[in-house]
C-alpha cells in the first residue's frame, strides 16, 4: 500500500490521468482493508487456550484497528485528490513558449486545487462522524471511544483554523478571481455552508449540538 501511495502520479508532468476508484491502486487498498478486517474479526476470537504472548494479542488489538481505520480513510482521501488533479489537468491551457526554452508554459485552474483541499476537511468531517456514529450505536468499544474523542478534538481544531481558511480562500477566488482564463462559480460560496454542515453533523453524532464549539465556528463562518 504504501509503494502503491508513493507512486501516486504527479499530475503537472503526467498527461495520464488515474480515474478515481476504478484504478489498480484502488482494487489493491479494497483488498488490504478486506484481509486487516479479516485479521482483526481472527484475533478478537476467543480460544480455550490462554495466550502465550499476552503483549503479542494487546499489541494486535490496538494495532491492527488503527492500520486499518488509517487505510480506509487514506484511500477515500487519495480518490478525492485524484478526481481532482483530473480536473486541474482538463483545465490545462498551452501558453507561449518560455524564453530560452523549447518548453511551453501552462496554465491551470488552480481554483480546484483549493476546491480538492476543502473537499479533503469535509471528507475528513464525514469519517469522524460516520466512525464515531459506528462506534456509538454498533460497537460500543470504550478504546475507540478514547481513540474518537481525540480524533473528533484534531478534526475540530483543523477545521476551525486550517479548514476555515480554505473557504476564505474559495471565497476570495470568486470574489477576486486571478486568472482571465478561467471562471469561478458560486459554488465556492456555498461550499462553506455545507463544510458548517458537515460540522454539525460531527456535533450531533458525538453528542456535542449544544457546545459552545459549534456555535464559535457558524459564528465565525457567517462573520457574525
Amino acid at each position: 500500500m504504501l509503494q502503491d501511495w508513493s507512486t501516486y502520479f504527479d499530475y503537472y508532468s503526467n498527461d495520464s490521468a488515474i480515474k478515481p476508484i476504478l484504478n489498480v491502486g484502488f482494487l489493491t487498498a479494497c483488498i488490504f482493508i478486506g484481509s486487516f478486517t479479516w485479521m482483526l474479526n481472527v484475533s478478537k476470537r476467543e480460544t480455550e487456550k490462554p495466550a502465550e504472548w499476552p503483549w503479542m494479542r494487546q499489541i494486535l488489538g490496538y494495532g491492527l484497528p488503527s492500520i486499518l481505520l488509517l487505510t480506509i480513510y487514506a484511500t477515500f482521501r487519495l480518490e478525492i485528490a485524484k478526481y481532482f488533479d483530473n480536473l486541474i489537468q482538463s483545465t490545462r491551457i498551452t501558453m507561449h513558449q518560455r524564453i530560452g526554452t523549447d518548453d511551453p508554459n501552462y496554465e491551470f485552474n488552480y481554483n480546484y486545487e483549493t476546491l480538492k483541499t476543502a473537499w479533503v476537511y469535509i471528507y475528513t468531517l464525514f469519517f469522524a462522524s460516520v466512525l464515531t456514529y459506528f462506534n456509538i450505536k454498533k460497537l460500543k468499544n470504550s478504546e475507540l471511544a478514547v481513540t474518537n474523542l481525540i480524533i473528533n478534538l484534531l478534526v475540530v481544531v483543523l477545521f476551525l483554523t486550517y479548514g476555515l481558511y480554505t473557504f476564505s480562500e474559495l471565497r476570495d477566488n470568486y470574489l477576486f478571481p486571478e486568472s482571465k482564463y478561467f471562471s469561478i462559480s458560486s459554488f465556492n460560496i456555498g461550499m462553506r455552508y455545507i463544510s458548517i454542515t458537515f460540522f454539525v453533523l460531527l456535533n450531533e453524532s458525538a453528542k456535542f449540538h449544544n457546545s459552545t464549539i459549534t456555535k464559535m465556528v457558524i459564528a465565525l463562518a457567517y462573520g457574525e
